[in-house]
C-alpha cells in the first residue's frame, strides 16, 4: 500500500499509484457504515484528491476532496483532515482560476480564532483566499485576509513564508492605493520590498516593484515611479526566468506610458 509520503511525492508514477490504491479502497468499502469504514473512505477520499492535485488534475481532485471533507467533518478527531480537504480544494479553484469558489470556501479562515491548531492550513487556505480576492477585484477583502494572513505567520518564518509575507503586505499597500490613498499603500510596498531584498525573493520583489511603481504615479510621483520602473529594468534585465522577463517587459511598457502620460501630484486633503 502506497504511505503518505507517496501522497506528497513529487513523482507522477508514484502519485498515480496512490490514485489506483485509493479508488481500489473506495470500491471495496462496504455499503454498510461503521466507525471503521468512515475512517478508511474519508482517509482515501483525502489521499485520491491530495494525489490528483499534485498531477495538477485539479478538476478531477474537486469530488473527492469535497467528499473528504463531509465525510472528516463526521469524525470526532479529524479536522485535521478536513482543514488539509478544505485548503487543498481551493488551491484546485485556484489553479482552475475560479476565484469565486476560492472566495466562498475561504472566508472563514478570515476568523483565525479557532484555528490557531492548523496554522499550516490557515496560511495555505488565506494565501490562496487573497489570490483569489485580487483576481476578483475586491481589494478591500483581499487586504483583510492578507492582514489575517499576517497575524497567523509564526515570527520563526522558513523563506517560502516570507515569500508569501511579502506578498501579503504588497497586497495591504495596493489595496491602500485602490481605496484612494496612494501615499499610505507606499508604506506597505516599501516594507515588502524591503523584506523581499532580506530574504532574496526575487519573485515578489518584481511585483512589488511595479506595485510601488504604480502608487507613485497614482500620487503623482512621476520621476520616482520611472526610477523604480528602472529599477525593475536594471535588476531583472537578463534574467531568463519568466517572472523577469515579464517585469522587465511590464516596466517598460509602463515606462513610456508615463512618459506619455504624466499624472498631477495629488496633494493631501487640508485639515
Amino acid at each position: 500500500m502506497p504511505d503518505d509520503s507517496d501522497v506528497f511525492s513529487s513523482d507522477p508514477e508514484a502519485l498515480e499509484r496512490v490514485v489506483a490504491h485509493e479508488r481500489n479502497v473506495l470500491s471495496e468499502l462496504l455499503a454498510e457504515r461503521t466507525d471503521e469504514t468512515d475512517e478508511a473512505r474519508a482517509r482515501a477520499l483525502w489521499r485520491l484528491g491530495e494525489s490528483l492535485f499534485r498531477l495538477r488534475r485539479f478538476s478531477e481532485a474537486l469530488e473527492p476532496l469535497e467528499d473528504a471533507e463531509h465525510a472528516a467533518s463526521l469524525i470526532p478527531g479529524w479536522e485535521l483532515v478536513w482543514a488539509r480537504a478544505r485548503c487543498v480544494r481551493a488551491a484546485c479553484f485556484l489553479g482552475l482560476r475560479r476565484w469565486t469558489e476560492v472566495a466562498e470556501i475561504t472566508e472563514e479562515l478570515v476568523d483565525i480564532g479557532d484555528w490557531m491548531n492548523e496554522p499550516y492550513y490557515v496560511q495555505r487556505g488565506l494565501s490562496a483566499r487573497v489570490t483569489a480576492l485580487k483576481g476578483l477585484g475586491r481589494w478591500q477583502e483581499a487586504a483583510a485576509a492578507a492582514s489575517a494572513l499576517r497575524k497567523s505567520l509564526p515570527a520563526e518564518r522558513s523563506p517560502t513564508m516570507n515569500r508569501v509575507l511579502v506578498d501579503a503586505i504588497a497586497t495591504q499597500g495596493w489595496a491602500a492605493g485602490k481605496a484612494g490613498d496612494p501615499e499610505s499603500g507606499l508604506r506597505f510596498l516599501d516594507e515588502a520590498i524591503a523584506l523581499a531584498i532580506e530574504e532574496h525573493a526575487r519573485e515578489p520583489l518584481s511585483r512589488a516593484l511595479v506595485q510601488r511603481a504604480e502608487l507613485l504615479y497614482a500620487a503623482g510621483r512621476n520621476a520616482e515611479a520611472r526610477e523604480t520602473l528602472q529599477t525593475i529594468i536594471d535588476t531583472f534585465r537578463g534574467d531568463p526566468e519568466d517572472f523577469a522577463i515579464s517585469a522587465v517587459a511590464t516596466a517598460r511598457g509602463r515606462k513610456l506610458r508615463m512618459r506619455l502620460q504624466p499624472r498631477r501630484r495629488r496633494t493631501p486633503p487640508s485639515s
